[in-house]
């Protein structure tokens, strides 16, 4: 049987407008989890800080190669040019982690 719990998440630095006062306060978020029994609360504390990093993929995918500039009608269509997109976003994060080889300095060399 799996157990209910609530997670509830506040943010560290007040950052969210108040409508009413107009102050800054923190963010509250919740998260309603179903464990399996025996499960400790960092694994749902976790997976909940994963979920964050996954939305955060998906902007920078939109806004770098175009993930939400489609307009297609079908599932299919969607689904080949999701793929496409993705394997863009892979490439580049590929790309940026590899490691640029420095040229060794000659003594007539200038930046």
């Amino acid at each position: 049987m799996l157990e209910r719990h609530l997670l509830i998440r506040r943010s560290t630095v007040p950052d969210k407008e108040d409508e009413k006062t107009g102050g800054l306060v923190r963010e509250i978020t919740c998260f309603p989890c179903r464990t399996a029994p025996g499960v400790t609360m960092a694994e749902p504390v976790t997976a909940a800080g994963q979920g964050w990093t996954v939305e955060e993929a998906f902007q920078v995918a939109k806004g770098q190669v175009g993930l939400d500039e489609h307009e297609v009608r079908k599932w299919c269509s969607w689904y080949r040019q999701a793929t496409v997109h993705m394997l863009v976003m892979v490439f580049l994060v590929a790309a940026r982690r590899r490691p640029t080889p420095c040229q060794p300095l000659t003594p007539g060399h200038r930046p």
